[in-house]
């Protein structure tokens, strides 16, 4: 939340996540003889030195242009849904995004991208929602703010995001989509077409209209999907709440 220096609301704020939870999976690049690079400003907590990890937010050579060429010419990209997420799309890098808050708008766009959501925990039934869940209800308030009632948003643990790329390593240009991955697709077009339904600005129609062109672009046109280690273990199950004790934001 520090790069807009001032205080998030609970849209923004639940596109946050700790870098804590990154380390195994920045230790499974660097064991594979890779580099991380880990991007954003001085407001954001620092790395520990680790080997071959440049901590660039936290580095003098922080600067505009270098984010850009920075992007420009990794080899993939992780990250969350966030505005720097746009620049490694417009470059057409292959991109895993961990830590998904919503479904419709940021999602893996290419053949071969893929991505994990946050897990949503309902305040009302004290238990944490599947996937298939998450998708059915959540449209309801894909742009509203009022979820804050009734969800609470959970961290991917460590242990998902390092199984997301090494899911993506161990199978990097292989585009072939399982089943669950496809049945997971077809019903977040689904449930994408019943929030456009709905109004998402009632003062600003022509600007409602723009964003639904906008969304449905998005839902027709991205060949990504969740990863499908993520969607075996979530699709139809759901968390016991006392195992994700301590993960709540």
């Amino acid at each position: 939340g520090g790069f807009y220096d001032h205080v998030e609301g609970p849209i923004a704020k639940a596109r946050n996540a700790s870098i804590e939870n990154y380390r195994k999976a920045i230790e499974l690049i660097t064991r594979a003889g890779g580099w991380v690079v880990r991007m954003g400003d001085r407001s954001m907590t620092p790395l520990p030195s680790m080997e071959r990890v440049i901590d660039y937010a936290h580095s003098g050579f922080k600067g505009a242009f270098m984010d850009i060429y920075l992007i420009q010419e990794c080899r993939f990209y992780i990250g969350s849904q966030s505005g720097i997420w746009s620049v490694a799309s417009l470059f057409q890098k292959p991109m895993l995004t961990p830590n998904m808050a919503e479904w419709l708008d940021s999602f893996p766009e290419r053949l071969g991208d893929l991505g994990i959501l946050k897990h949503v925990y309902s305040k009302t039934r004290m238990r944490m929602l599947s996937v298939k869940e998450t998708v059915e209800e959540h449209a309801k308030y894909q742009y509203r703010t009022d979820w804050v009632r009734e969800y609470d948003y959970v961290e991917n643990t460590p242990d998902e995001i390092h199984e997301l790329v090494k899911e993506y390593m161990d199978n990097e240009g292989q585009h072939h989509l399982s089943d669950l991955q496809n049945e997971f697709n077809d019903t977040r077009v689904e449930y994408g077409y019943r929030v456009l339904e709905q109004e998402i600005l009632s003062r600003d129609p022509d600007k409602d209209r723009m964003i639904k062109y906008h969304m449905a672009a998005r839902l027709d046109g991205c060949g990504g999907t969740l990863s499908h280690g993520f969607l075996e273990k979530n699709w139809m199950n759901v968390i016991d709440v006392a195992a994700a004790a301590g993960q709540r934001q």
